[in-house]
């Protein structure tokens, strides 16, 4: 898809006006990401605060690096954009010696060096470099938060900290935390202005201070419809548009649980509810990722024939495997290269006290075809 109906597929979404929520089916490489990256790059340049959440740490990581390279081509600042990982929450986590930061920044009284102040002082890049704290964020802080007690500080200097014994005093300890909390609202309070996290990270206690006012959700049709609720309703205040962005014929969401009454009800998306309820939801529909003879099985199975293919994947050469499969019959080609199974209506199935998503029976069906 280019830029340009990207940006048509943006205007559509009027993060500015109502109504409240909008939703956006994207199948198989119809570019769903590339489009959260727009909607995302257009509050920036609006000054807007955005929350962007998603199921999966690889589906954060990779809209992450998306909005990274957004940025990049128009030489935009990612100042105050975050990635935020639930590890880097606690202060538990931090355990890097003192030794491995130079002289001159091995020691700060008041405020304790940690990886969650490094994510936020500038969003990662694809290669992962940070920048780093200095003193000068240790003494904006001081200064700034006077609701922190610097004496209080003063014996949490980092190289103290990584040579407490087991044995250090609860007191110490509870002080560490409570420093540690007023540090990341702090940051969050005063510099945030887009915050990337998995919708479990996104219900932490350090992002309370928030106030985002465009929430994207992504992969929405795996999130059950309570977690992307919890979500946006705790960031309600001050929040002025809602996108959704999945695709239900993909993976669905699940619970583990399977003794809860209510199991059938709580593995439904949102995206799958708004749906079912009438809200208009605009489909993505030129796909350039797939050959033509992949994409024409899985649009017409799926998506109602309604894929387009764009001029890109229309030059590809046929692949090897897919000429001797495409025009087979199923039993043909289990005596040669692949096997394309699609299954109607298929409703996930485990075992009970197992995690398995796999039918014993259906395994077995494919398994004797390829073993022919």
């Amino acid at each position: 898809m280019t830029d340009k109906k990207y940006a048509m597929a943006l205007k559509e979404t009027k993060l500015n006006e109502e109504p409240l929520t909008g939703a956006k089916q994207g199948p198989p490489g119809t570019g769903k990401t590339r489009l959260i990256g727009f909607c995302v790059l257009n509050c920036v340049q609006q000054q807007q605060r955005w929350l962007l959440t998603a199921e999966t740490h690889y589906a954060v990581q990779v809209c992450a690096d998306r909005i990274y390279a957004n940025l990049q081509a128009v030489d935009g600042n990612y100042n105050g954009i975050w990635l935020i990982e639930r590890a880097d929450l606690d202060s538990a986590a931090f355990t890097v010696s003192s030794s491995d930061f130079p002289d001159d920044q091995a020691k700060i009284s008041e405020l304790t060096r940690t990886k969650i102040i490094q994510r936020l002082r500038g969003m990662r890049s694809p290669n992962g470099s940070l920048l780093p704290l200095t003193s000068q964020i240790a003494s904006d802080f001081s200064e700034t938060n006077k609701e922190c007690e610097p004496t209080r500080l003063q014996f949490l200097e980092i190289s103290m900290y990584h040579n407490w014994p087991s044995t250090t005093l609860v007191v110490k300890r509870m002080s560490f935390d409570k420093v540690w909390e007023d540090t990341q609202e702090y940051y969050i309070r005063t510099q945030a202005l887009g915050i990337i996290v998995t919708a479990a990270t996104a219900m932490t206690k350090m992002l309370r201070v928030f106030r985002p006012q465009q929430i994207i959700v992504n992969e929405a049709s795996q999130l059950t419809e309570f977690a992307t609720v919890a979500v946006v309703s705790r960031f309600f205040e001050n929040l002025r548009k809602v996108l959704i962005v999945g695709d239900p014929c993909q993976k669905k969401p699940f619970v583990l649980n399977q003794n809860s009454e209510f199991v059938n009800t709580t593995e439904t998306s949102l995206m799958v509810r708004l749906s079912n309820s009438g809200v208009p939801i605009t489909r993505l529909r030129e796909q350039f990722r797939m050959h033509p003879h992949i994409a024409q099985p899985v649009s017409s199975l799926s998506y109602e024939a309604t894929l387009i293919n764009s001029p890109s994947v229309l030059s590809r050469p046929k692949d090897r495997i897919w000429q001797t499969f495409h025009g087979q019959t199923l039993q043909e080609c289990a005596k040669r290269h692949s096997i394309f199974v699609h299954v109607k209506n298929y409703v996930p199935y485990r075992l009970k006290k197992t995690q398995s998503m796999l039918k014993p029976s259906r395994l077995a069906i494919v398994r004797a075809l390829i073993d022919r």
